[in-house]
């Protein structure tokens, strides 16, 4: 699983100020996969949790190799 980084700009300043994690998963054939081509089998499956865990432990690690950088997980 890998994040896709979408820029949240402000209205205001015309930047981004922070960026939403969104979470996908490289297919075999190295396509990326959005989240709503597999989030429902997750939930079916039960395994939320530990998909949350992972999206969680992947926007620390983000945070470790940039400690300014501001992200936003949905």
């Amino acid at each position: 699983m890998l994040f896709a980084y979408q820029p949240l700009v402000s209205s205001r300043i015309r930047e981004p100020v922070r960026y939403e994690c969104l979470l996908r998963i490289r297919a075999t054939n190295g396509r990326v996969v959005p989240a709503t081509n597999f989030m429902s089998v997750v939930k079916q499956r039960g395994m939320i949790w530990p998909v949350d865990r992972l999206a969680l432990d992947l926007a620390v690690a983000e945070l470790e190799r940039d400690p300014v950088t501001r992200l936003a997980l949905n």
